[in-house]
């Protein structure tokens, strides 16, 4: 579908007639005059839907959709969900725009209704991706302002240490809002996981610039959902594990929407409101990969192909103190 087509389904979709977050994006298209956002969006569809035909308009009719209450916050959230899978699968599109790799929107396995976003399928492997972006603003709006942040569960009594705290404010971990996503994403990738080798199953975690908060909760010794001192336990004590998540990306594509949305200032290596990022610039944040040490036999070849296109490094090649796992923040 062209951009012109997908302008027209935007001028006609209720985006306008009904309170939406982003009809100042969109008010003056019917000019032909475009905001950073609304050009880079028609762009990132255009280009998605050559491997997915269709994902364009159907889009269009969801971001349309989230509309008709006046600055409702969680409303803002789904379409910054929305942003980062527009933003994830536009550079996989980039990435693998041959002929020989096709793309599966929400592809089924059997009778499940339970189905990742993504499925990628080239001559030698398979991938299947879950983009998953967390309701931030109030976290956003209610922290870092002072007091102590504990990004993983380190005490079993955090409120303790709120007499170490220049306000009295402890600011609890986030580590919940990854378990459900690693509950989601195990359930949608376990229907795929049948044969000996399952596809690449990868979870995409949009956060914000501080990817400590979705780091911190999976790999931290002392309650790290890929540790065994796991915080997410069983009936009996026993860890509860995730065999079918390959492994977790973790980016700052939350940051990026954000700004974009609100025509700010965009972090250090990204050109546009949805662009991926180039990690080569100098102080970008690359996205950094955890693999799932207790997943199951998964396509290597895959993995190494998915993760390079996504810009993907390992956690001890990744310096910045943004990333790294933490016991405690100070906020001063």
């Amino acid at each position: 579908m062209s951009q012109e087509q997908l302008v027209k389904d935007i001028l006609g979709s209720k985006m306008f007639s009904q309170w939406h977050w982003f009809s100042y994006h969109f008010q003056l298209l019917h000019k032909g005059i475009h905001s950073p956002l609304s050009e880079d969006l028609l762009a990132k569809l255009e280009l998605i839907e050559n491997k997915i035909p269709g994902f364009g308009r159907e889009t269009v009719d969801r971001i349309a959709a989230i509309s008709g209450q006046q600055s409702h916050i969680p409303h803002y959230e789904q379409l910054l969900q929305l942003l980062a899978e527009i933003i994830i699968f536009a550079k996989l599109a980039s990435q693998f725009s041959a002929s020989d790799f096709s793309f599966e929107w929400e592809p089924t396995c059997g009778t499940s209704r339970k189905n990742p976003e993504l499925r990628i399928d080239s001559p030698e492997w398979s991938a299947l991706i879950e983009v998953k972006c967390p309701s931030l603003i109030k976290h956003l709006q209610n922290s870092r302002a002072g007091g102590i942040q504990l990004p993983a569960r380190i005490s079993d009594n955090p409120e303790a240490l709120g007499r170490f705290s220049c306000t009295g404010q402890i600011i609890k971990p986030l580590d919940n809002k990854i378990k459900d996503f690693m509950v989601s994403a195990e359930g949608k990738f376990r229907t795929f996981a049948a044969n000996e080798v399952q596809p690449f199953s990868l979870l995409v975690v949009a956060w914000d610039r501080f990817l400590f908060e979705a780091v911190s909760p999976l790999v931290n010794g002392m309650s790290g959902l890929f540790t065994e001192n796991s915080f997410y336990r069983d009936s009996s004590d026993n860890p509860i594990l995730f065999p079918s998540v390959s492994g977790v990306l973790v980016t700052e594509h939350l940051e990026v929407a954000l700004r974009g949305t609100r025509e700010e200032a965009l972090p250090d290596g990204f050109r546009s409101p949805l662009d991926f990022g180039d990690s080569e610039y100098q102080g970008t944040v690359s996205p950094v990969f955890l693999p799932n040490p207790y997943a199951r036999n998964y396509d290597v070849i895959a993995k190494e192909a998915i993760v390079k296109a996504l810009n993907g490094e390992g956690l001890t090649e990744v310096s910045d103190p943004r990333v790294q796992p933490l016991d405690s923040v100070f906020w001063f």
